[in-house]
């Protein structure tokens, strides 16, 4: 009930940045006391990220020097800053989730999991992601397993004929 409600509930990307900020930092506060809703809320927030990252919009995107486009606020593009908001939310939720767990304890497992699926439910299929895979990199700099099974996960993505010739 309460895993569908958050997925509900998430403001529209359209929003304010501070209000998805403050819906992302109660999920995860939430989350926080009730753990089996952690791998649900990391999908969700992964799937969220990567339809805001994907509306950034680069002045030259196939030139090497790419520059966000500006907006009317910071000079940068609104969807950036919203996307760095939330991804500091869920790098620091990582973090905390690291903290009180050790690497490869189940809870920990489970969460890389999650955003491995995530990764491959909503940033892989999506080719203007830019940043939103970052999240399951720092995951897995914290372990060689998890590294060599996200490597692993690409690489038969890679090499699948099955697969969309856009992995």
């Amino acid at each position: 009930l309460c895993a569908s409600y958050f997925e509900e509930k998430f403001p529209h990307r359209l929003r304010h940045a501070q209000q998805l900020k403050l819906f992302a930092d109660s999920m995860f506060r939430i989350v926080r006391t009730i753990p089996h809703l952690r791998d649900h809320a990391m999908r969700i927030m992964i799937a969220r990220m990567s339809v805001i990252d994907s509306a950034i919009v680069l002045e030259h995107e196939d030139g090497i020097d790419a520059k966000l486009a500006p907006n009317e606020e910071d000079g940068l593009d609104v969807n950036a800053q919203k996307l760095d908001l939330l991804m500091g939310v869920t790098f620091a939720f990582v973090k905390d989730t690291l903290d009180a767990h050790p690497v490869h304890h189940q809870a920990v497992d489970d969460l890389f999991a999650a955003a491995v699926d995530g990764f491959q439910e909503s940033v892989l299929p999506n080719e203007k992601c830019k940043y939103v895979q970052f999240v399951v990199f720092y995951m897995a700099s914290f372990s060689l397993t998890w590294a060599e099974t996200f490597l692993t996960i690409l690489l038969r993505k890679m090499y699948d004929n099955q697969s969309s010739l856009a992995v």
